[in-house]
């Protein structure tokens, strides 16, 4: 675990500390099915079997993202999944998704097609997704005719669509891209902009990359209840940041309302292709942060569905609205 780091966005040392969580291996909530392989990572693997953890929550003050300290290595990052893999029939069970909720993610994946057709001649695409574990997302793209490729630690890809493997050391080096999907999977790096520089090599000339993150932060200064699965927290500009830093030019770049497996989601969006001339525009991240940490009755009725609202009203506990 590491305990003082550069931003993993920005490469500032310029933290603000926003508040922290003690986390007791003894709390019955860790017993939960859904929690219980979590304690094991968190307290067993991460921390080698304490029974008291103090995580610290942080912002950076020059672009805006927030982290957890101490926070997991790549080796960490690598045990939880290689712990995940040995595990997968207890950790990993599939849940069988509602017909209306794939028919939302269905559209959102047309909706990728339709935003990125004008970039391409008519010709039919090569897409990756890149940690879409069963790549149902690519479903309508393949059906259009494009090809469709996937990588993901989940072995059972949906019909149509090639899993190359674990990771991007398991793609042919011929093997380019014209669009790399990468939904919901940097907020689970331990060093994201290294992961994304690592994408470069498999974009072809005019290829593009769709990034797509939750903005889990929202009324949320301490850090979550679960540790584990997110540990990186963007809002747009941050999200927007972290690409132009990693030599990327932004296309566009918004927050939207949405579903991911059936729940209900404010994420951080952009579409953006390689520019090693690009600027890096800082302005205005570091304040549009603290508009979701600390959101005015105003804001939340902005960012969620009048029914999300009605819910949180019952929901005691702040740390599980989201």
């Amino acid at each position: 675990m590491k305990d003082d780091i550069n931003c993993l966005v920005c490469s500032n040392n310029n933290w603000e500390l926003l508040g922290k969580t003690q986390y007791l291996k003894s709390d019955v909530y860790w017993n939960d099915s859904e929690f219980l392989h979590r304690k094991h990572i968190f307290f067993d693997i991460w921390h080698n079997g304490a029974s008291k953890v103090e995580l610290k929550r942080f912002v950076c003050k020059n672009c805006g993202l927030v982290i957890d300290l101490p926070r997991p290595s790549d080796e960490n990052i690598s045990d939880k999944y290689n712990y995940m893999v040995e595990n997968r029939k207890k950790v990993i069970k599939r849940s069988i998704e509602s017909i209306s909720s794939l028919k939302k993610e269905y559209k959102e994946s047309l909706e990728i097609i339709k935003t990125i057709k004008s970039f391409f001649k008519k010709r039919k695409l090569e897409i990756l997704d890149f940690g879409g574990r069963d790549g149902h997302m690519l479903s309508p793209m393949q059906k259009m005719g494009h090809k469709c490729y996937l990588v993901d630690y989940y072995k059972n890809p949906v019909i149509g669509v090639n899993r190359l493997g674990n990771n991007l050391d398991d793609i042919p080096e011929n093997l380019k891209f014209d669009l790399i999907i990468c939904r919901h999977v940097i907020e689970h790096l331990s060093d994201p902009r290294s992961q994304i520089n690592k994408f470069k090599p498999f974009l072809k000339k005019d290829g593009l990359i769709y990034a797509v993150v939750p903005i889990d932060m929202i009324n949320r200064k301490n850090p979550h209840k679960d540790p584990v699965t997110h540990i990186n927290f963007f809002q747009e500009d941050s999200l927007r940041i972290l690409f132009e830093s990693a030599g990327f030019k932004t296309i566009f770049s918004k927050s939207k309302k949405s579903t991911y497996h059936g729940n209900f989601r404010i994420t951080a969006r952009l579409l953006a292709k390689i520019d090693k001339d690009v600027k890096v525009n800082y302005k205005g991240s570091y304040e549009k942060t603290f508009y979701y940490l600390k959101p005015n009755l105003l804001t939340k009725f902005k960012l969620y569905s009048f029914k999300s609202i009605l819910k949180v009203l019952y929901i005691k506990n702040k740390n599980l609205i989201m």
